[in-house]
């Protein structure tokens, strides 16, 4: 597609961005092609739609700094404190990661920090505690977001031909525990899970948090 293709789908929803609303490039990583997201986002910020990014920000410096003149909001995925761990779980060392997250700070822009747990991987104090103590150094972070492990992903998995693999999300004690063990490093972040105020999600939601 064409970035004009792109937009002329993205305007005909603009209705229902309302003042709250926007643009989110999401993935997979849209680093993978930063001078086409770079693109879109200039032409959404033209339209005067306010515009955010998903990345894992593993990413070289070169291509995520062109790209912050366009955006409103940067989301990003803190997945394994532990370096080690990390490069295991992912694939990729997160020294870069780390590196980029303390460049956007002196940049001012706005930061959504969130990490996906998975139960036995990452849903303990050694590794939350780490993060929060980094994110409480920020000074332009919204919030920090808890993401329960979710099964969705299993259908790509069955149309490439291939055995998804088992994971499970952290239980509601385990979420009540690493929430109140992120705000003991730093009690100046606010805690969401799955999009919502802490208290909130474990207080309503039943299912996979029980």
């Amino acid at each position: 597609m064409e970035i004009a293709d792109v937009m002329a789908e993205l305007l005909e929803d603009r209705a229902f961005y309302h003042e709250e609303g926007g643009v989110t490039l999401s993935g997979g990583e849209p680093m993978m092609q930063p001078e086409f997201a770079r693109g879109i986002l200039r032409a959404c910020k033209r339209e005067g739609i306010h515009t955010a990014i998903e990345t894992t920000l593993c990413y070289p410096w070169s291509r995520i700094e062109p790209l912050l003149g366009e955006l409103d909001l940067i989301m990003f995925d803190l997945k394994l404190a532990d370096a080690e761990k990390h490069r295991r779980h992912t694939g990729a060392s997160n020294r870069l990661l780390w590196e980029n997250l303390g460049r956007l700070n002196r940049c001012g822009k706005p930061l959504i920090a969130r990490t996906p747990l998975i139960a036995g991987i990452n849903d303990s104090e050694d590794e939350i505690v780490p993060i929060a103590r980094a994110l409480g150094r920020l000074d332009n972070l919204l919030y920090y977001e808890f993401l329960p492990y979710h099964p969705l992903g299993s259908g790509k998995y069955e149309a490439l031909g291939r055995a998804a693999p088992v994971f499970q999300p952290p239980s509601g004690q385990t979420l009540r525990r690493l929430a109140n063990a992120a705000r003991a490093q730093a009690d100046n972040i606010k805690i969401y899970i799955n999009g919502k105020p802490e208290n909130y999600e474990i207080q309503h939601t039943t299912g996979s948090l029980a």
